[in-house]
């Protein structure tokens, strides 16, 4: 399906916005390795270094803000205050992963976003990857104006969850990749865009609240393993949901309600899921639901058109309703493949009509073809005569052949290999014969005029920026096959037969109290992640503990050119030279305590935190001892 026109309306407006909005727009750059938050951060060459800074600045209409490739941002959030024709973006080469912000998960926290903008107009954010967060990207409109043209563009979300301590199953307060919120409610927004955007291990892509939006257009992006309800459709019209994929998506804790890929509430005018694949949709055992599509309450006039459905646990499309129901639907020319053969409640069967309180939904289901499982039906009413105001022709059930979905494999170097960089081809294949199998790496579902798969399979280097490669399979006479994906994450390969590569190289050189000006405390080191691109390029986070409890990061991207001299770091920009807090200080002068200090949130140590040689250190009263 084509990208629709508010999209096309979308993109002149944002860029007639930057071409004229402000003649004194300025482009901003944030540099985490290389930056300085007293630089003036108007050129690569003198960038800001932390989020906090670009959170102090005010923007201006059409100011932009660009963070470089290949850095990663601990533990910081970016706020943009209201500014119109903003974008959030990237510099540097784009071999390098794109600019990532990644929070650590602490289990009682209640949320915290990565970043955050406020009553935004005309605003682009491309090429961003976020990670363990609560809320990837949030909007906040405030009510009171009309806010408009918003796109969200090639971004990467992943690692999305609900705090740990805060779950409970009748209601587990969801994380967001992307949410959209009105403070008070009663906020307004038009033409609000997502494109090429991927998800892996989330609860939930996109949900709302608070706000009502008019020109919703989800469009050729693809989630993996997501959880929750994935897409969440209310409050708003002109809704479209367009070319995307959904992957194995099931959720890790127990929802007593159970969980769907899209969850359709009350909304009325031009709404739609078009062109999208889902694969194996799936629930938490015991869940009641693992549907792809619920119509949770009333809809009104809602589309469902060229679809595949594939291996849902509970119904491709269940028709639910509380109390009142949907009207109006058209669910025409979709495919249901062994759709709803797992879930033994009533909500199975490719599409499913509930009825719990007895208002029967209307509608038109059409020219489906549906492959069903046996003692499963195509159709099935949970209540008797459910379904009797949906008229139901020219579908064919059992009748039409369907191709068999494709499968992915790669073909890595020998263990033994010590390549730094190399290329791995990406091989598809069906076992329906003479199947011509195609793909895309955008986000997109393969279509009839995507590029074939090579026989000698998609070449894809590494490391580089995380992708998806979707594949589906196509064969004359029959239906296209499910699209069947992976999330690439190849922005943190290491070879596993470089000698010297894939541990983590580092020293805590001193530790320093003070009794003067009420109680100073340091602690100085270097640390490299050798599994990093470059045998550790890129600076690691380091921790310190004092007795067992956290108390201070920091970004160990000092420069220390004797590292360099050693041979233990590819670069000199790996010291720590950490000053703790009057608080800690004071604490250290007396008593006995013990400092420990862990390199954290690395590909070596993003599971187990790796002590840093020659930690831990002691004092006793204030002095340096031995432990």
């Amino acid at each position: 399906m084509c990208v629709r026109a508010s999209l096309v309306l979308l993109t002149v407006a944002v860029c007639v916005c930057l071409c004229a909005c402000d003649v004194h727009a300025t482009t901003y750059y944030v540099s985490p390795a290389h930056g300085s938050d007293s630089n003036h951060g108007k050129s690569p060459s003198k960038p800001w270094k932390t989020l906090a800074k670009a959170s102090s600045h005010r923007f201006v209409s059409g100011d932009s803000l660009l963070l470089e490739r290949g850095g990663r941002f601990h533990n910081e959030t970016l706020f943009i205050a209201p500014v119109d024709g903003f974008v959030l973006g990237d510099y540097g080469s784009a071999n390098l992963s794109r600019p990532t912000i990644v929070h650590y998960r602490p289990s009682t926290k209640s949320y915290v976003n990565c970043v955050e903008l406020v009553d935004v107009d005309n605003a682009v954010v491309r090429n961003i990857h976020l990670a363990g967060c609560f809320i990837g990207l949030q909007f906040s409109f405030t009510p009171g104006r009309n806010h408009s043209n918003v796109l969200v563009d090639n971004c990467h979300l992943r690692d999305l969850h609900h705090p740990y301590e805060s779950y409970q199953p009748s209601d587990p307060q969801w994380a967001r990749a992307i949410s959209v919120v009105g403070s008070g409610g009663g906020a307004f927004v038009s033409n609000f865009t997502v494109q090429h955007t991927t998800a892996t291990r989330i609860d939930t892509f996109f949900g709302s609240g608070g706000v009502f939006i008019s020109g919703l257009n989800l469009d050729s992006n693809t989630v993996a393993q997501c959880g929750g309800n994935c897409y969440g459709l209310s409050g708003g019209t002109d809704m479209h949901i367009t070319n995307s994929v959904f992957l194995r998506d099931a959720p890790e804790t127990l929802f007593l309600y159970g969980t769907t890929d899209v969850i359709i509430g009350t909304i009325s005018g031009d709404n739609s899921i078009e062109d999208c694949d889902f694969n194996t949709r799936g629930e938490y055992e015991a869940g009641p639901d693992g549907c792809a599509i619920d119509f949770e309450t009333s809809a009104m006039g809602f589309a469902i058109r060229g679809n595949t459905i594939y291996r849902s646990w509970g119904g491709g499309i269940m028709v639910f309703g509380h109390a009142t129901t949907s009207h109006g639907f058209n669910i025409s020319d979709n495919t249901f493949v062994y759709a709803g053969c797992v879930q033994p409640r009533d909500d199975k069967a490719g599409i499913a009509f509930m009825c719990p309180g007895g208002h029967k939904p209307s509608g038109l289901v059409s020219d489906n073809v549906f492959v069903t499982c046996d003692g499963v039906p195509a159709m099935f009413d949970a209540v008797k005569g459910c379904s009797n105001n949906v008229t139901k022709i020219n579908n064919s059930i059992d009748g039409t052949a369907v191709v068999e979905q494709p499968q992915i494999t790669f073909s890595p170097p020998p263990p033994t290999s010590n390549a730094t960089r190399v290329t791995i081809p990406a091989l598809a294949v069906t076992r329906t014969a003479n199947a011509t199998i195609r793909y895309t790496l955008d986000g997109s579902r393969p279509t009839t005029s995507s590029p074939v798969v090579p026989a000698g399979g998609v070449a894809i280097t590494w490391p580089g920026p995380d992708i998806v490669m979707n594949v589906r399979a196509f064969h004359a006479g029959m239906r296209p096959s499910i699209t069947n994906g992976v999330v690439i994450e190849r922005s943190l390969y290491r070879p596993r037969g470089s000698a010297g590569i894939g541990y983590v190289r580092s020293n805590l050189d001193a530790l320093t109290v003070n009794a003067s000006s009420g109680g100073e405390a340091w602690v100085r080191g270097w640390a490299v992640d050798t599994s990093l691109p470059g045998l550790g390029r890129e600076p690691v986070t380091v921790r310190v503990d004092v007795d067992l409890q956290p108390v201070a990061y920091v970004v160990a991207s000092l420069a220390r050119p004797d590292l360099v001299a050693a041979g233990v770091a590819p670069d000199p920009n790996h010291g720590f030279n950490l000053q703790l807090s009057g608080t800690i200080a004071r604490s250290l002068l007396s008593g006995n305590h013990i400092v420990d200090v862990f390199v954290v949130d690395s590909p070596m140590t993003r599971l187990q935190p790796t002590r840093v040689a020659l930690s831990p250190m002691c004092t006793c009263n204030g002095v340096v001892c031995p432990c």
